[in-house]
């Protein structure tokens, strides 16, 4: 079967800017798969659907919970995903040395978030959740692995993991269980608060029931607080759960066993999706940035 690429990445800087960087971040070099990545997600490329002309510019940097828009260029864009000590070449290094048998990996993920960010332009926020729900599923087992192939404590680290494959009976589980060891506090308890919009006050509050409901009936149940029918705030360390629960609520509509939600209540289900799905990809964004530093550091 013929091979047919529907995105390419565009460079989004001027000639003098681009020709700072080092090979392995510039596309009219031998930029591997993972370069793609790491620019595309800090917001420094343009996105061309090939299949309908349209050209998109990823200027957000998701490497930031927040995710600040990107007006310039700058090194610093490069380096501080890392940390504020970082040196570009300590990037290069690594992309240089990414290795062969994760291309398809990083091959899969690029094209994925630039699913992601098209359908997000055109307004499609139910297809964009899709997309950003196949990145979580893709880096499930294999970013906590690449994380312990670069662990100092290479026997204990794994054996951490060993034990995360005995308590958990899914990828995802394994994921959530490997991200609250690891990862630092101020990452796992930053708030995260979801503004509730919607065209007007009846949807409203049944969007706000409906987050409430995917915190309230969650095992265990996320801790949350609210201003009525105006915005809901989590610690970060529960961004994973509240996906996977909308997710397994929504798409499965099976009767009996746990309370799903209905097309009645999630009207207009693009515009439901629209408030959630940006720090659900910053999210997924700023974990590969940390497993990225972690194997720099």
């Amino acid at each position: 079967m013929a091979s047919f690429n529907q995105f390419e990445l565009l460079e989004s800087y001027s000639q003098s800017n681009f020709e700072r960087l080092p090979n392995s971040l510039r596309l009219d070099k031998n930029i591997k798969d993972e370069g793609k990545l790491f620019r595309l997600l800090i917001g420094s490329l343009s996105i061309s659907n090939n299949v309908t002309g349209e050209v998109i510019r990823q200027n957000y940097n998701y490497s930031i919970l927040g995710k600040p828009k990107v007006v310039r260029f700058s090194i610093n864009l490069f380096t501080d995903p890392i940390s504020p000590s970082a040196l570009i070449e300590d990037i290069n290094q690594y992309l240089t040395a990414s290795a062969p048998a994760n291309i398809q990996l990083f091959k899969d993920l690029t094209n994925e978030f630039c699913y992601f960010y098209f359908y997000r332009q055109k307004g499609n926020h139910t297809l964009a959740f899709l997309h950003a729900y196949r990145i979580l599923e893709r880096i499930s087992y294999t970013f906590p692995m690449l994380f312990a192939s670069k662990a100092r404590d290479y026997v204990g680290t794994f054996s951490k993991l060993q034990n995360y494959f005995n308590g958990s009976n899914s990828e995802l589980k394994f994921l959530n269980l490997f991200i609250n060891d690891f990862f630092e506090e101020e990452f796992l308890n930053y708030k995260v608060k979801f503004n509730i919009t919607a065209h007007n006050e009846d949807i409203r509050e049944s969007y706000f029931k409906i987050i409430k409901m995917l915190c309230t009936a969650n095992s265990p149940p996320i801790n949350y607080t609210f201003n009525e029918f105006s915005d809901i705030t989590i610690d970060n360390k529960d961004s994973l759960n509240l996906m996977i629960h909308l997710r397994n609520r929504y798409f499965h509509f099976a009767s009996g066993g746990q309370r799903n939600i209905s097309s009645s209540e999630m009207v207009e289900p693009s515009d439901f999706y629209e408030i959630l799905n940006e720090h659900f990809v910053n999210w997924l964004s700023v974990v590969y940035f940390k497993i990225v530093k972690n194997s720099i550091a």
